[in-house]
């Protein structure tokens, strides 16, 4: 192409005054938190904070043993402070748009440049492979753009003078020059994916619910653990060693400390196993929203499909000519290639060389090419309405077309003047995306684990339902074109089809968020920029690692392809799970906790425990097993609601066990048992009540939950065996034996309760 001085292409120093002004090509959104925020965020949190005065108790009694619990807090800061720091390095380096070099006219000469170096003004080359890096105004040339990664439409569009180009598309075949109108954050891309930000998704209930209960219960811990101190320094006359000490241990208690810690690490976990496939998270919990999703939407094009065309089938109207010979030679005739040709190139075998007088490249006001190979003929390749007027075969390919195929009729013609004409049919060449391998797998996969399927395209509604159909989506027959659907009737829609064509990516949000306004937890699977508004406004959101960076940049999790995703399903409902069992032993030691620093407010006992013992209890009866049960697989469906039932169980169980050691207190206290003793007492009820629950927790019993089991009893022999003095044990007599043997029927009826509690939990 001549470079032509009416484009008025920039000069260097225009462009570099322009770039000075900041109109060039970059983005100026701050993406994400600094590490130093991130690092600061995850420090001053109030779950860290409320440590800060029982650990200011512990060091003023100089008891530094009993310090042992800040290596929990320091655990649950560096592992959430390290996962978030990972998560926003690798988010940085996606950028919204690809990197890459533009083909400039600067000083009246072709350059090449960076694409951010562009600036508003320049005028670009556009050649088969090159992408679109800003907003483009076509100034003279042809070429077909692939925006499926814009609108979902996997046909290329033509584009000429006057045309818009956005940011974003590719080349496929055809040279233009464009005019760049619109650079940085005012690009198409940009401003879809801003929009797109607004879109209320949202937040993991786990996570959510976790720091509500822990803002909820330590706004209690500093004032009862102030007022037990204040009763037990004054009113018990205890040294203030002493005091200090069991008033942390106290406070300690109260915070499930170790659930957090567990969650972080059991999400971690999971984090690094999916890694290891390719899976690039946003955050540490952003696949518990997977877990629990009732809804997947999807895309069609590069996700169901590989993108790409392929010829299906070549249906003959006219056994009398050679279609290989005449479809060879078209194709050595067209040297441009886009699609179509491509698509046919993979198919069709060389011919047999014949000669080209004259050829007709493809239009999209004909709808149609043709070439001329001189005594062998004429023949033109195109769309069936632009080469017959013929009912039947009009009406065929109708019938062809509603299965889902592209059809191309090729006809044999003549030549007069420069002009073809089309003559006979000669037969139809069926033309559709190639399914992507184990898609209809993946789909089963969903719905047989209780997970609907939504198809949201921007393609043709009768190839989307042909697709959906292959893939065997449930309803697929019925898909509705969404171009003539808006307000109350996309919302009725919603609730009577499960496929969608011709959907905008404003349509796209809107359904997801008609979704969630039914009750459902939406998860959607997307690749291209028209994607981005539904993928915000989803629950979660994936994308892939070949899919455009803007969805990328939106979405939760970023996925190697599309087979990876029910692998993330399986982790996050692993972890939820998990963590639902686990969480009742971890609160209903903090309900107890609390519920026996209350009773002591007013009783004239001092508190039993110190910080060490705590730590040894929350170790053999939560900590350890929990993070072991953690990494079993589950893959059932998370049910709604699953908190209640968790702190309904987790506050009846800690009931149980406040009783028992509230009776050891009362019997320790009236048959004049030493302090040290009835301390020990409820130091062996607690654990071994917290061992109850964890056998509840592992039933049905198998080898390695049995040795888990057997390992923690083990554990709390040789610790009371072993090292007594650092765990301050005292050697046990007659009279709080005996009281131990009388609350067999009540640590019995513990076992029950736990059993039945995890046993819905489960």
């Amino acid at each position: 192409m001549q470079i032509s001085s009416d484009w008025g292409a920039l000069t260097s120093a225009k462009a570099a005054e322009l770039e000075k002004m900041g109109l060039a090509n970059v983005s100026k959104k701050r993406r994400g938190r600094s590490a130093l925020r991130i690092v600061r965020a995850n420090l001053f949190t109030w779950y860290n904070l409320v440590h800060l005065l029982p650990a200011a108790l512990v060091v003023s009694a100089g008891s530094w043993k009993n310090l042992l619990f800040l290596g929990i807090v320091a655990g649950n800061f560096l592992i959430g402070a390290i996962q978030e720091i990972r998560a926003k390095r690798v988010l940085d380096g996606l950028s919204l748009l690809q990197s890459g070099d533009a083909d400039a006219i600067r000083d009246g000469k072709e350059i090449s440049l960076p694409a951010e170096k562009l600036v508003l003004g320049d005028v670009v080359l556009l050649r088969a492979g090159d992408q679109a890096f800003a907003d483009l105004t076509v100034l003279g040339g042809r070429a077909e753009m692939n925006e499926s990664m814009l609108t979902g439409e996997s046909v290329p569009a033509v584009k000429r003078e006057g045309d818009a180009v956005f940011s974003g598309s590719c080349c496929v075949s055809g040279l233009c020059a464009a005019k760049v109108t619109a650079v940085g954050d005012e690009r198409r891309a940009e401003i879809i994916a801003a929009a797109a930000r607004s879109a209320g998704k949202s937040e993991p209930v786990l996570k959510a619910t976790l720091q509500r209960l822990i803002r909820v219960l330590s706004a209690f811990v500093l004032p009862i653990g102030a007022v037990l101190f204040i009763s037990d320094y004054y009113d018990s006359g205890l040294p203030y060693a002493e005091t200090a000490v069991r008033s942390a241990a106290a406070m300690l208690g109260m915070i499930p400390d170790g659930l957090w810690l567990l969650t972080s690490v059991s999400f971690t976990e999971g984090v690094i196993r999916l890694g290891r496939h390719g899976a690039l998270p946003r955050d540490l919990y952003s696949y518990e929203n997977l877990a629990r999703a009732d809804v997947l939407c999807l895309d069609k094009t590069g996700t169901l499909t590989t993108g790409a065309d392929v010829l299906k089938g070549i249906v003959p109207l006219d056994p009398g000519f050679n279609y290989n010979d005449i479809l060879s030679g078209i194709l050595t005739a067209l040297p441009e290639r886009d699609g179509t040709t491509s698509a046919l190139e993979k198919a069709v075998p060389p011919g047999a060389g014949w000669a080209v007088a004259d050829a007709l490249p493809f239009s999209s006001e004909r709808r149609y090419c043709a070439a001329d190979f001189g005594e062998r003929g004429v023949f033109l390749l195109g769309a069936p309405e632009a080469l017959t007027g013929d009912p039947a075969v009009l009406a065929e390919s109708e019938t062809y077309a509603g299965a889902g195929n592209r059809v191309l009729l090729l006809s044999s013609g003549s030549r007069s003047d420069e002009i073809y004409r089309p003559e006979r049919p000669l037969c139809f060449l069926l033309l559709g995306e190639e399914i992507r391998p184990g898609a209809g797998e993946i789909l089963r996969y969903f719905l047989k684990n209780g997970v609907s399927v939504r198809i949201l395209s921007g393609d043709s509604p009768l190839s989307v339902a042909f697709i959906a159909e292959k893939t065997g989506i449930p309803g697929a027959e019925s898909c509705a074109d969404a171009s003539s659907l808006s307000g109350a009737e996309l919302a009725d829609a919603v609730k009577q089809h499960v496929v969608f064509g011709r959907v905008s990516p404003e349509q796209k949000q809107e359904i997801i968020r008609l979704l969630k306004a039914e009750g459902h937890t939406v998860a959607m699977f997307g690749d291209g920029v028209n994607d981005v508004p539904a993928l915000r406004e989803a629950d979660f959101s994936a994308a892939i690692k070949a899919g455009s960076p803007a969805a990328r940049h939106a979405a939760d999790m970023v996925l190697p392809d599309f087979d990876a995703l029910p692998e993330a399903v399986a982790e996050g409902r692993r972890v939820v799970h998990h963590t639902r069992k686990t969480a009742v032993l971890f609160l209903s030691k903090t309900f107890y906790s609390f519920a026996l620093a209350a009773a002591l407010l007013v009783l004239p006992f001092p508190y039993p425990f110190v910080p060490i013992q705590m730590t040894l209890i929350g170790a053999l009866a939560t900590g350890i097993p929990g993070l072991v049960l953690s990494l079993e697989p589950r893959n059932e469906p998370i049910p709604k609601q699953f908190m209640r039932s968790v702190l309904k169980w987790a506050f009846l169980a800690g009931a149980t066990a406040f009783f028992g050691v509230l009776a050891l207190l009362t019997l320790g206290a009236y048959f004049g048992v030493p302090a040290g003793e009835i301390s020990t007492a409820c130091v062996y009820y607690t654990a071994v009540s917290g061992l109850t629950a964890l056998t509840a927790a592992c039933m049905p019993l198998n080898l390695r939950r049995a040795v888990l089991i057997g390992s923690m009893f083990l554990l709390l022999v040789a610790a009371a065996a072993l090292f007594p003095g650092f765990f301050l044990l005292a050697a046990l007599h007659g009279k709080i034996v005996l009281i131990l043997i009388c609350l067999l029927p009540l640590t019995l009826a513990q076992v029950t309760l736990r059993w039945c509690s995890l046993r819905e939990v489960n």
